[in-house]
Parts: C-alpha cells; sequence; structure tokens
C-alpha cells in the first residue's frame, strides 16, 4: 500500500511538472499571465464517491464466523465533499465531510448455559459514520489545466448504530465491544490530481490513507 502512495505521488508531481512547463510556454508565446492558473484566491468544491469501503470488509471478518447463517452485508460510500480555498500560489486551506454507511444481518445459535437448549437469534446491525476533517494542501504546480496536490486532514467522527435482534443481551454496547476500536477522531493522507476540462469544470482522482476509501473520483469546480 505504502509502494503504491509513493508511485501515485512520483507520477502526480511528474505530470504537475510537465503541465506547468506547458503553461509557462503558452504565456510566453501568447504574452498572457494569470487567467485561469491556480494560484491564490482560487477556490475548489470536489463531489466525489469512493472504494472500496473498507469498514464493511472488515466487519465481514469480525462478524462471520463458522457458527453464523445468512450472512449479508450491505454498504455505501464513502461520498464525499470537498472546500479549498487557496491561500497563496502553493498552499490551499479548506475542509471535507464524507459520509459512509456498513450494514450486515445475519443469525447466530448459542446453548443456553443452564438448560442446554439452543437459541437461534437473528440480528441487524448498521453503522453510519460521518466524518469533517479541516485540511492543508500543498500544489505542486500551478499550471491552468493539471493540479496536483497532496494533503493533510485530521478532524471529527460521529458514529452512529443501529442495533435490531431477538438476542436480550446483545445491543450497541456489544457492537462497539466487538468493533474494539470506535475512535471520535478521524485522519486522513492523501495524493490527488484534478484536470479541468475549461475555466470551471474538471474532474478528479485521489489516493489516500485514514479517514476514507482508498480510492475516490468525481467532479470538480473551480472559481
Amino acid at each position: 500500500m505504502r509502494k503504491v502512495f509513493a508511485l501515485s505521488l512520483l507520477a502526480i508531481i511528474v505530470f504537475s511538472t510537465i503541465d506547468a512547463a506547458a503553461g509557462g510556454r503558452k504565456r510566453k508565446y501568447r504574452g498572457r499571465r494569470g487567467g485561469d492558473r491556480i494560484e491564490q484566491g482560487t477556490s475548489f468544491i470536489d463531489a466525489n464517491y469512493g472504494f472500496p469501503n473498507l469498514f464493511t470488509t472488515m466487519l465481514r471478518t469480525t462478524f462471520e464466523t463458522p457458527g453464523t447463517d445468512d450472512f449479508n452485508v450491505t454498504s455505501f460510500g464513502p461520498a464525499e465533499m470537498r472546500y479549498e480555498y487557496m491561500v497563496n500560489d502553493k498552499i490551499g486551506i479548506g475542509a471535507m465531510a464524507n459520509y459512509s454507511n456498513s450494514g450486515m444481518s445475519f443469525t447466530d445459535s448459542f446453548s443456553d448455559f443452564d438448560s442446554g437448549e439452543m437459541n437461534t437469534y437473528n440480528y441487524d446491525i448498521d453503522i453510519t459514520r460521518l466524518r469533517f476533517l479541516p485540511k492543508l494542501t500543498f500544489h505542486f504546480g500551478n499550471g491552468r489545466n493539471f493540479d496536483a496536490y497532496t494533503s493533510a486532514a485530521v478532524g471529527y467522527i460521529n458514529w452512529s448504530f443501529s442495533v435490531d435482534t431477538n438476542d436480550p443481551e446483545y445491543g450497541e454496547d456489544e457492537v462497539i465491544e466487538d468493533l474494539g476500536n470506535v475512535s471520535g477522531v478521524g485522519y486522513r493522507a492523501t495524493v490527488g490530481m484534478r484536470y479541468m476540462f475549461g475555466s470551471s469544470i474538471g474532474a478528479n482522482l485521489e489516493f489516500g490513507l485514514g479517514s476514507g476509501a482508498l480510492i475516490n473520483g468525481g467532479v470538480s469546480i473551480r472559481f
């Protein structure tokens, strides 16, 4: 995973350098300055969807055992919105918010310690995560079309649990105990790129570690 992250960063730097050089030649020949370049005062809004939802995979690993039957999982997201404002030609500040949901349903059977009878219980568990993280971004170039960057973010995670079961001894507290690590602090490190098709609309692709998906992409608006 670290090798993929490092190679992605290297590729982004190379493409950013090429794009910045090409932008410089255009300005030289046309006598233009500024324009649609990424510079101080530029703002971005990104709307993204990511994959895979690693938390859903972890749920299956944690809760599916040889004794469980009819194990099913559902997954949505992370769906993400980001805003960034360029405080100078290289540094942007902003925030990101993302939403993801993971659910599972299964049956499990246990032997009653006192009576020795086998009891079967049904479980339907839904877990939602809403994250809000302020972020700092460094841009490698300031070309007109291609924008490469790396960013770091730290913020807050809100967890929401829904447990529907006929097991009288199982609820939200037991789900948290089984998960083992439900933290309210989120962090994320990314490398990414945007390609602007014109002055305002573009597409983006991002690789990240931490609170969110490994890969996400979507639409970018520059203004």
